[in-house]
């Protein structure tokens, strides 16, 4: 048998419910809140030059397709690749999707390899750009190999969404990857 405040209980639980939640909310929480937008510090054009040739190898090293509109790589973007030692090179020209698959198996996790970037090197004059990227290569146990990655990129009209004129977009024209065999990697 039930016990008297078991079901008083019971009574309040079904009458104060359903008026609970018939009563307005308060009026504090239908106020609109006014926040500020966060203001991005402005970036130099070099910093964006720098950022892009950044997302690139990085987005290489570790895909990410959201990230993908943020690599200034065009259908028209070459890539040189030249491998020299012993006094001869050897080079090849891609461009494209081609050039992008190539630094995908180069670069990408299925590669095998570990690369790390040094700092890059900006240089920029009027709507060209040039960074200068050191990468070291590491696969296995085996001695790290050494190269120079060559990113050439021209400063595009920044488009409608832009809201200053300085808001131009860096597009990749040309990157020179070269590695010189039984080099050593400086210390």
């Amino acid at each position: 048998m039930l016990q008297p405040s078991h079901l008083s209980f019971r009574f309040r639980s079904v009458v104060l419910f359903p008026l609970l939640a018939a009563l307005p909310a308060p009026a504090v929480a239908q106020m609109p809140v006014n926040v500020p937008s966060a203001k991005l510090p402005e970036r130099s054009p070099e910093e964006r030059l720098e950022q892009g040739v950044r997302n690139l190898f990085e987005l290489l090293a570790e895909p990410d397709p959201r990230y993908q509109t943020f690599v200034p790589f065009t259908d028209k973007t070459r890539l040189w690749f030249v491998m020299t030692g012993g006094g001869l090179a050897d080079a090849e020209l891609t461009d494209g999707q081609a050039a992008r698959d190539i630094l995908a198996a180069m670069f990408g996790p299925e590669s095998g390899i570990t690369p790390s970037f040094g700092a890059p090197d900006v240089t920029i004059d009027g709507a060209f750009g040039r960074v200068t990227l050191p990468i070291t290569v590491q696969e296995g146990t085996k001695p790290p190999e050494c190269g120079t990655a060559y990113v050439d990129a021209v400063l595009e009209p920044p488009g409608p969404w832009a809201k200053t004129p300085e808001q131009g977009l860096w597009r990749f024209t040309q990157i020179t990857l070269s590695f010189e065999k039984f080099r050593k990697c400086p210390a």
